[in-house]
């Protein structure tokens, strides 16, 4: 049996995400794609791993490590009836919005504020 593997990487003047499919230790074939185009697939590849029979889990597990991004930018949308929209700026991902039930967002701004230093 074929043992196949896609690669990713940056192109070396960073314009580009490269990637590469390999059979056997034998490049196959390689696309590159600008910030743009790579956003796009970043959000289909995203909004087809939701639609997959094992769903990402609910829940963080104990010691889990999870890459944070540091002061993220955000901006509050306009509310709708469902709840609060914040959208936060991840540097890869790009702007990820996030409806919040009033509820949470009472519990968020809550737990935000608790106990910050003088």
């Amino acid at each position: 049996m074929a043992y196949t593997e896609l690669r990713i990487a940056t192109n070396p003047t960073r314009k580009y995400v490269v990637i590469e499919l390999w059979m056997d230790g034998k490049r196959l074939g390689h696309i590159n794609l600008d910030g743009a185009t790579a956003e796009k697939h970043v959000h289909a590849v995203a909004k087809h791993r939701a639609d997959l029979v094992d769903p990402v889990a609910s829940d963080l597990h104990p010691g889990e490590r999870l890459e944070a991004v540091f002061d993220p930018k955000w901006r509050v949308l306009n509310p709708t009836e469902a709840g609060r929209i914040v959208a936060l700026r991840h540097p890869g991902l790009g702007w990820l919005p996030f409806v919040f039930p009033d509820k949470e967002a009472q519990s968020i701004s809550e737990w935000l504020t608790k106990n910050l230093p003088a």
